[in-house]
């Protein structure tokens, strides 16, 4: 049985939802900034980052730093 079939979603979109998640988690903490967030997830396009987030959560990481 492969990934897709136990996980229900392909490999590529699994790490991208478990990246995001963290990325929330780090940005709702307050100990990092974006480009930090960004780079402890994976990421090294902060804009690709950014567009990312926003595509997942309706908002940009800059938006939820404010709010924590």
């Amino acid at each position: 049985m492969g990934f897709k079939e136990l996980f229900g979603t392909s490999t590529f979109a699994y790490l991208r939802e478990q990246r995001m998640e963290r990325a929330m988690l780090l940005l709702r903490s307050g100990t990092s900034n974006v480009t930090e967030t960004a780079v402890a997830v994976g990421y090294n396009n902060i804009s690709h980052f950014s567009e990312s987030f926003k595509k997942k959560y309706g908002m940009k990481p800059s938006e939820i730093l404010r709010m924590y």
